[in-house]
């Protein structure tokens, strides 16, 4: 090898390893992982990792190291390219492994990265060759999305192979803090306030109608004592179950029985068996470790469409613009010769 091509590959390996090493330290520092992202029944605590700063200083370097590849295209022979980038990330890796032992849970996610390189290298070679037209762009979009489609993949199968093996601890996590707030006192809080509105609301339109009938205005109309007792009884209680201190009273009462028949273990007991009358609770028991990996590559592909791809386009297109202008010998929209 030529002193100027082991020039273009030391240049080509230290900026990868930078780069390699700089947006692993950002994601690590945000804590999200192929756990996290599993484990998305703390929907909060997964919210704020992804919406950290050190997350998003991730998804600005990640798609640095893919268009720098696409750049030393430019430059550096295929093989060659291929062998430095995937040295610079096992180094990266080593290292990582030694400062963040917890890293070695995502082994087999960085395969896939690995083999993501490898595509994203073979894919920039063919489209510098193949396209004649705004080739700065389109081959690092096309170099950059061959490479997220590997990634996603990755990611799906390290999800599912993470949760299958503790999927029923998983789902039942999951369903703890799905019913968290769903507690006992709310729902006899509910249940009395429920109840008293329609036992009121019954009592006064039994007591309107009565009233109404022909025979109670004959009834209010005789001067017998107990008829004008009865009749004075049933104007007050009319009265009386349309006042809000009514209603009050009769819900506390309803809370009072409540509380001595409705028992936490009663309460458990009745999710049990609402879970076991729905279908869908025993389809997504028996297929949580699916869920939890098409969720997690849907949010990987989500990032990767507005975020990942665009900046990978955007610095692909500058840093192949400025290799070509190191690289005066090689014909434009023409990668240098295999080998």
């Amino acid at each position: 090898m030529r002193n100027e091509e082991l020039v273009k590959s030391a240049i080509a390996g230290f900026l990868l390893f930078a780069s390699f090493f700089l947006w692993a330290f950002f994601l690590n520092a945000s804590g999200v992982s192929v756990q996290t992202l599993a484990s998305f029944s703390d929907f909060g605590a997964l919210f704020k990792s992804l919406t950290s700063i050190w997350f998003i200083l991730f998804l600005v370097f990640f798609p640095v190291s893919y268009a720098l590849l696409v750049a030393f295209t430019r430059l550096v022979e295929k093989r060659t390219l291929q062998g430095i980038a995937a040295t610079a990330f096992i180094l990266d890796g080593v290292i990582f492994l030694f400062v963040f032992p917890g890293i070695a849970q995502e082994f087999l996610l960085g395969f896939f990265y690995l083999i993501s390189l490898v595509v994203a290298v073979e894919v920039a070679f063919v489209k510098f060759r193949e396209t004649k037209s705004l080739a700065l762009f389109r081959v690092p979009h096309s170099s950059v999305s061959q490479a997220m489609g590997i990634l996603g993949i990755g990611l799906f199968v390290s999800t599912a192979l993470f949760v299958l093996p503790i999927q029923p601890q998983m789902v039942s996590d999951f369903e703890k803090k799905l019913f968290e707030n769903f507690k006992l006192e709310d729902v006899q809080s509910d249940v009395a306030d429920t109840t008293s509105k329609i036992i009121v609301q019954t009592q006064t339109e039994t007591l309107k109608q009565l009233i109404a009938t022909p025979s109670f205005s004959a009834m209010s109309r005789k001067e017998d004592s107990d008829v004008v007792l009865f009749v004075t009884m049933m104007d007050t209680l009319y009265v009386k179950v349309q006042e809000p201190q009514y209603a009050s009273d009769l819900k506390q009462k309803i809370a009072a029985q409540n509380a001595n028949t409705l028992t936490q273990g009663k309460f458990e007991q009745a999710l049990e068996q609402v879970k076991k009358k729905l279908p869908i609770f025993s389809i997504f028991e028996n297929y949580f470790w699916l869920i939890a990996a098409l969720a997690s590559m849907s949010i990987f592909f989500f990032a990767s469409t507005i975020i990942i791809k665009p900046i990978g386009t955007i610095f692909g297109a500058l840093f192949s613009l400025i290799a070509e202008q190191f690289n005066k010998k090689v014909p434009e929209d023409e990668p240098p010769q295999q080998y």
